[in-house]
């Protein structure tokens, strides 16, 4: 296996597609997408009812080939070939969105796989973000 990603160049896009809003409940993936949104980039909010985004990734007006999965692990792998036949070549799954098996499918999937929070990373995130990513990397989370 080549050397890990590099986190932050998955930020380089202006783009991303989101999957695990949720037109019943809160999620996380809303607090992402609130963010990126914040700092100019478009976000494609995937909703398979299609009340609050798109159906699936077909659907986009605009292609990306970046994507960010906080649905539950049960869900994750579902969506592999979907990614796949959309064109993307990153995802980063959030926490509680993965285990070593499915970060394994992606990658055998061609899929450049990035784990973690994705609110640590994001480029001038707020200083509670930046210093939750420097606890978690000084403890050897996540690498």
């Amino acid at each position: 296996m080549s050397t890990m990603p590099n986190k932050a160049e998955f930020f380089d896009s202006n783009s991303f597609v989101l999957y695990g809003v949720s037109p019943k409940r809160t999620t996380f993936a809303e607090s992402i997408k609130k963010e990126l949104e914040n700092r100019g980039r478009k976000v494609y909010p995937i909703d398979r009812s299609g009340k609050i985004g798109y159906k699936d990734i077909y659907s986009l007006p605009d292609k990306t080939d970046r994507a960010i999965v906080a649905l539950g692990r049960a869900n994750s792998p579902s969506i592999i070939d979907e990614l796949v036949g959309g064109g993307i070549k990153q995802v980063w799954l959030q926490f509680g969105a993965y285990n070593k098996e499915i970060i394994e499918r992606f990658r055998k999937n061609g899929i450049e796989t990035h784990t973690g929070c994705v609110l640590m990373y994001t480029p001038d995130t707020a200083l509670f973000h930046r210093v939750h990513k420097f606890f978690h990397e000084l403890i050897g989370k996540d690498k």
